[in-house]
């Protein structure tokens, strides 16, 4: 009984479901073995999760499980291996075939090497791809707006911070312009900045600044203002009491009248006056003597009007820029004094001079101080001063009496040439040769006014009568009118076809003003409309320099053909 018992307590443990689910089971692993043979590659992982639902341990027993698996694997395996034999038959290929078109191309292919202008092309087209890249990356930039911060870029591109008469607008664009020609250079990539600008030790720079001057700078300065307050007060009462006397239109009757004058200047003397070119000339106070300066290094005088030769003045080693007369010089200064003339020259000197009438050789003084050529000088009014620029970008305050610099005056960023005196004698202009002009007061010692404009070089200036206007020329070929009350320039006139190398107003009226220019041809002007009054030719080669006697009845021309004219009014 317990053998029997035990027997069907095992019975009761095996359980082959009914005859329905046995068919389904043996339809199920058909299905699931005729699915194992078609499996493909990207359904592998799919269609065993699917087996794997079907294939539980209490649906089959372990070892139909197990085999079943291992055939899996293996099926699995074997399309591994067709696949990557495949891959690596489709691989071969491929290079087999790149290998066959370049064997092609090498024995098809002829190289020709580019002619010059082809060359020449792409390097044309090469610096246009430059050009156009940096100004698609001129929009691009975002700059600071605050003036400090642009400096500090500046500085940290290892460029200057401030250039002279530079405005911030300025300054910003010029940081533009760098920092697309470092992305140009560098494949787009900006320059790296530091980011703490107010913390930065760029401290915001004056326009101006001061140093310690020279003990005779301060009594100097005193005088001049005195000086320039009485010629003020002075100039101011003529201009009254012609105003008073005369009705505008007999006012501009006299400046006709003068203009149709001065355009019958004729010419009435010349003379070789150096071996090389003559640069520049100058009439004595009394009208009585005319200087030349020679490109030789020798200057003369000569007798008005028989234009005979006087006395020279031997001293320079080369070539002479500028003579000027001493204010009182023939009329009120000593022969005696050591400063009747001035000259200045390419050997970096000033040189005084006296002016004996009856000795051949005369006797001077030398200032030294300038680093380079010095190119013009200039009297004050008070006679106590001398004023010289010079191509070392400065300009100087000479005391005659003590023959000592009193200021070296910095602030042109370029060669100083242009030089001229206010008939005050309170304001002094200076222009350089990149165009630069600029106002100083000598009383106290600043840049009142930048005047900007001439493109290229600024060759001569000369103040009007009345104080305001001033007329400058230049290596841009214009003539310019500024009115300093107005601050601005009033008047353009494209004077000549070439440079314009000097001009001066008539003396003490300034109703006409004469120009010359490298076109060999000497101009006259209206002041007062600005329009030309008569054109004078008789130089056969550049006319250097231009000066009107104090009277108005002389002119004097010199140029590059080694002589110089004089010129008079026709009284027909």
């Amino acid at each position: 009984m317990a053998n029997n018992n035990n027997n069907n307590n095992n019975q009761e443990h095996i359980y082959y479901g009914s005859l329905e689910e046995q068919e389904r089971r043996r339809i199920e692993q058909e299905e699931l073995e005729s699915q194992s043979d078609t499996i493909s590659v990207s359904t592998r992982a799919t269609g065993i999760s699917q087996t794997q639902s079907f294939l539980q341990p209490n649906q089959l027993n372990q070892a139909q499980f197990q085999n079943h698996q291992q055939q899996q694997q293996q099926q699995q395996r074997g399309i591994d291996l067709e696949q990557l034999l495949t891959s690596n038959n489709n691989q071969q290929q491929d290079l087999q075939q790149q290998q066959n078109m370049q064997n092609y191309e090498d024995l098809h292919t002829e190289t020709i090497e580019l002619s010059e202008e082809a060359k020449a092309a792409r390097i044309r087209q090469q610096e246009a791809l430059k050009t156009l890249q940096l100004q698609q990356a001129l929009t691009r930039i975002q700059l600071p707006t605050k003036d400090l911060e642009v400096k500090l870029r500046l500085r940290e591109l290892g460029h200057p911070i401030h250039y002279f008469a530079e405005e911030p607008a300025t300054r910003r664009e010029r940081l533009r312009k760098l920092i697309a020609q470092y992305m140009t250079e560098h494949d787009g990539e900006m320059p790296q900045f530091s980011e703490n600008v107010e913390g930065g030790d760029v401290a915001e720079e004056n326009e101006y600044f001061l140093y310690m001057g020279p003990e005779e700078l301060k009594p100097a300065r005193k005088n001049i203002v005195s000086y320039s307050l009485k010629a003020a007060a002075l100039r101011i009462e003529k201009q009254k009491l012609r105003q008073a006397q005369l009705e505008p239109l007999e006012q501009e009757d006299e400046i006709i009248k003068e203009n149709f004058e001065a355009s019958k200047f004729q010419v009435v003397g010349s003379q070789y006056a150096d071996t090389n070119t003559i640069s520049k000339g100058a009439f004595s106070k009394d009208n009585q003597f005319y200087a030349t300066a020679g490109g030789s290094g020798i200057c003369k005088i000569w007798n008005i009007p028989n234009c005979d030769e006087k006395t020279s003045l031997n001293g320079h080693v080369s070539k002479v820029h500028d003579i000027q007369f001493h204010p009182e010089s023939t009329i009120g200064l000593s022969e005696s004094s050591y400063a009747n003339l001035a000259t200045c020259g390419q050997d970096q000197n000033i040189r005084l001079w006296t002016f004996k009438q009856e000795e051949q050789y005369q006797k001077s003084t030398v200032l030294r101080g300038h680093e380079d050529r010095v190119n013009k000088v200039n009297f004050h009014p008070n006679g106590k001063y001398l004023f010289s620029t010079s191509h070392d970008s400065t300009w100087r305050f000479w005391d005659i009496e003590t023959q000592k610099t009193i200021v070296t005056q910095t602030g042109h960023s370029t060669g100083v040439y242009a030089m001229a005196m206010h008939p005050d004698g309170s304001i002094l202009y200076t222009g350089d040769m990149g165009g630069q002009g600029a106002l100083w007061d000598l009383r106290s010692g600043k840049n009142i006014l930048m005047l900007n404009g001439h493109v290229k070089y600024i060759l001569c200036a000369d103040f009007h009568s009345n104080g305001y206007q001033l007329a400058t020329g230049g290596d841009d070929n214009t003539l310019r009118f500024w009115d300093i009350r107005r601050k601005n320039c009033v008047k353009i006139v494209p004077g000549h076809v070439k440079l314009i190398s000097d001009l001066k107003y008539q003396p003490q009226k300034s109703m006409f003003l004469s120009t010359v220019s490298y076109d060999n041809q000497v101009k006259i002007w209206n002041s007062q409309t600005f329009d030309l009054t008569q054109t004078l030719t008789s130089h056969d080669s550049k006319v250097t320099g231009v000066d009107i006697s104090e009277d108005s009845m002389y002119m004097a021309t010199t140029a590059f053909d080694r002589k110089f004219m004089l010129w008079k009014k026709s009284t027909d």
